[in-house]
């Protein structure tokens, strides 16, 4: 079955996942999801695939949910935040290990699939943040396990656009690396990885993400799922002048409108003050 939203390409051990919506910086759409999940179980029902990059195609990794998908009503949320959440930990748990290779804009739901995969690199153009908050919507829970409690407090309540630097001091990227040599690092680590034993890689890996399971990660997703839900219902009651302006800007002038004064704030042109 071919894809339409996302691109796969296998080299021997490495099986790479391109997020291919560029008109769209990547959006996270339904069909996008469903497709990164079923790329997902091909590269782990496949014993010769070690390692899985995830990269984004055109001028950015993700900007994050496609936005202008209509839902409604507190069930649909929770079914659809429910979804998002599950998909995101299935990356975490994948057998093969992750590479998220990173560059322009990497922002909620994208920045939370970078974070998830075991290693990030990221070009030195490369943005990060979560500016659900002003909006009144929720980031990902799972982000505080990657970053610390201090880290993640202020990355997420402030919702201020980081860069990669930022992002490799506070844990959230492994690596930063020019922009003209991302792919190439990128490719070598796979190639380094892939030449350790599977069940070395595999086990390894397991024992790790047990730990985090052990500590509570799992109970926090859960609860975070029943709370995003009931927030993205009540979006429309944010209050503080930014939640405001953006509100404003989405009913007067559309969802296109409302995403490019959202992605501002990454330019430091926020239209929401």
């Amino acid at each position: 079955m071919d894809y339409e939203t996302i691109v796969i390409a296998r080299d021997g051990a490495i099986f790479t996942v391109t997020l291919n919506r560029p008109e769209k910086i990547n959006a996270m759409s339904t069909a996008m999801w469903a497709e990164l999940e079923r790329a997902m179980d091909e590269a782990e029902t496949d014993p010769a695939v070690r390692v899985l990059v995830l990269r984004g195609a055109g001028r950015a990794f993700s900007s994050g949910n496609d936005m202008s998908e209509r839902t409604s009503g507190i069930g649909d949320w929770r079914r659809r935040v429910s979804e998002i959440s599950r998909r995101i930990l299935k990356l975490w748990n994948l057998r093969p290990v992750t590479i998220a290779m990173v560059h322009g804009h990497c922002l909620a739901s994208g920045c939370e699939l970078a974070a998830m995969c075991d290693i990030t690199l990221a070009a030195e153009d490369a943005m990060f943040g979560e500016p659900e908050i002003h909006h009144g919507s929720m980031a990902q829970v799972f982000l505080p396990w990657v970053l610390g409690m201090k880290q993640a407090k202020e990355f997420i309540l402030t919702g201020d656009p980081i860069d990669a630097r930022t992002a490799q001091h506070i844990g959230l990227v492994n690596r930063v690396v020019p922009a003209d040599r991302l792919e190439e690092e990128t490719y070598a680590l796979a190639r380094r990885l892939a030449r350790i034993p599977a069940v070395g890689l595999e086990f390894n890996k397991r024992t790790i993400n047990k730990m985090y399971e052990i500590a509570g990660l799992l109970d926090g997703r859960d609860y975070m799922d029943q709370v995003s839900a009931i927030l993205h219902v009540l979006m429309s009651e944010v209050s503080g002048p930014q939640g405001k302006a953006l509100q404003e800007i989405k009913a007067k002038e559309g969802m296109k409108a409302f995403l490019e004064a959202r992605a501002s704030r990454m330019d430091g042109k926020d239209r929401g003050d």
